[in-house]
């Protein structure tokens, strides 16, 4: 059982976790800014404006955080919160950021878009190709991704050659949920799950698709209206299926269908009432609820996926309210 030990207002739009602390971020004025918040006390600890509201976050796992503006600008803020301007003239819209180096498209003075990377060692655009490509994942020293305007097909591309390893057609178009284990990528499209071989692209095992997974080790958890399932990462079989609508009726837990606003321990699965103001846990041995809560306020709803931190749960609220649930004494 958990139950509300703290709360803070602070308008925060978004939540994660970065270096050990609690990351919002928030927009006051036109103006994007970050808070970095002791996961304990709930204080801020720093607070860093960024500008214009437009500008997006990248992490990194030396513990520095990039920043940039697409085409436009790009920082980077280290664990000390201090700000360096690294690209005034940023000429990229990245989707990935590894081995130093971010990958996405670059536009010329025609408008025309590339497949492009920039080094973050030498700040240059290197265009990669002349086709321009939409980034999902990296895993291994390869990128996997689809073509711009063309979703039904898979790349994988060498990110030291730039060369395209495979590619392979499906049958519906993808939503750009991939998901690795061992040597396999899982992809999901609209009406499958396919298992495929990083290395060959050769498919492994298909399975009808399952909406709302979220990988946890060895599963992927899927949590909807009428079932909660875990499934085998490794073979595509479900390994646990619990039938849920009476569950929710029992503790009056509604609308569970639109929900994909959850985080999973090792042992429960924390849910949000979609649209509503409870939250709870479902108990991944036995699929029972086992735990709800009201929000603080009626009129409140939970607006982000929560966050587990330790032994603690952090949830966003409508109302721009950061909340920690910590377990019973």
């Amino acid at each position: 059982m958990f139950h509300l030990s703290s709360r803070v207002e602070g308008g925060f739009k978004t939540l994660t976790v970065y270096n050990k602390q609690i990351v919002c971020f928030k927009t006051i004025d036109n103006q994007t800014i970050i808070d970095f918040i002791n996961p304990k006390n709930l204080e801020i600890e720093n607070s860093i404006k960024l500008g214009s509201k437009t500008m997006h976050i990248y992490f990194r796992d030396n513990n520095n955080l990039y920043a940039y503006w697409p085409l436009e600008r790009l920082i980077r803020i280290n664990e000390k919160c201090e700000i360096e301007n690294l690209d005034l003239n940023w000429g990229i819209s990245p989707d990935i950021l590894t081995n130093n180096t971010f990958f996405g498209t670059s536009v010329d003075s025609k408008g025309n878009r590339f497949l492009s990377k920039y080094d973050l060692t030498n700040k240059k655009v290197d265009v990669i190709s002349k086709t321009p490509f939409r980034f999902w994942k990296t895993n291994e020293q390869m990128l996997f991704g689809v073509k711009v305007g063309v979703g039904n097909e898979l790349y994988a591309i060498d990110i030291l050659s730039n060369d395209i390893l495979w590619q392979r057609q499906f049958d519906s178009k993808l939503n750009g949920r991939l998901f690795f284990y061992e040597n396999q990528i899982i992809i999901s499209s609209s009406n499958y799950l396919y298992c495929l071989n990083k290395q060959t692209g050769k498919v492994l095992w298909t399975k009808e698709q399952n909406d709302r997974l979220v990988e946890k080790e060895d599963r992927l958890i899927n949590v909807d209206a009428g079932y909660f399932r875990e499934i085998s990462l490794l073979t595509g079989k479900t390994e646990k299926e619990y039938q849920m609508d009476e569950e929710y009726k029992r503790v009056d837990f509604y609308r569970m269908g639109t929900n994909s606003r959850y985080a999973i321990s090792e042992s429960h699965i924390f849910i949000a009432e979609p649209f509503g103001n409870k939250v709870g846990s479902i108990n991944r041995v036995t699929g029972k609820i086992d735990w709800v809560e009201e929000l603080y306020d009626k009129q409140s709803s939970v607006i982000e996926s929560p966050v587990i931190f330790n032994t603690n749960v952090f949830y966003l609220d409508s109302k721009g309210c950061l909340l920690k649930y910590s377990p019973q004494q």
